[in-house]
């Protein structure tokens, strides 16, 4: 009679997995923009909610450290990235140090520039034409009904002057950054628009 015994390992530990679904990879995205970090992840062995998620940047460092929902969910938003090109890393573990790493890139560009821009200047609209710097409505004359937003949230509400404590992009407001470090600008329409 011959017996064969299987060796089975009832503690057999499979490393966590990951899917990312935000932000595509190479997108690009404005300085001061904000950036939807998502991804789902799931681990046969335990609770998702038990898992250690980590998303760290080659150029700003660890950017969340968050465990994910029951659901399997890891979401954060970033409008902190510095310009430059990221390589953005989320690492999950389990309770068993395995791990699973998913990576992407990201681009985070000045704003109001062209992310495929070459840095020559802008092609007018027209062979010869200078562009104009008068306003082009009758709200784009008077800066007392327009307010510009900062993507940090400042508000500058008298229309003429944003100081450079003002972070991020101007949402709603055209303009040009001055030697005195301040940016003078003209608004666009009288409507406020909501920063994100």
């Amino acid at each position: 009679m011959l017996y064969i015994l299987l060796a089975c390992n009832p503690n057999k530990n499979t490393p966590p997995s990951i899917e990312l679904i935000s932000p595509a990879d190479g997108a690009s995205f404005e300085f001061g923009e904000l950036v939807r970090f998502e991804a789902k992840v799931t681990d046969p062995d335990q609770l998702t909610a038990t898992l250690k998620a980590e998303w760290t940047s080659d150029l700003d460092g660890v950017l969340s450290d968050v465990s994910p929902s029951a659901a399997g969910e890891l979401i954060f938003g970033s409008a902190n990235l510095s310009i430059g090109n990221h390589a953005i890393t989320l690492i999950v573990r389990d309770d068993q140090n395995t791990q699973d790493s998913e990576l992407l890139l990201v681009k985070i560009i000045e704003a109001g520039s062209n992310p495929d821009d070459t840095g020559g200047p802008e092609p007018s609209s027209e062979p010869g034409s200078e562009p104009s710097s008068e306003p082009s409505s009758e709200s784009d004359k008077d800066p007392s009904i327009a307010q510009g937003v900062c993507a940090g949230g400042g508000v500058a509400s008298d229309g003429l002057m944003i100081s450079k404590s003002c972070f991020g992009p101007v949402k709603s407001a055209t303009g040009n950054t001055m030697n005195d470090g301040q940016i003078q600008w003209r608004p666009l329409s009288n409507t406020l628009q909501q920063s994100q």
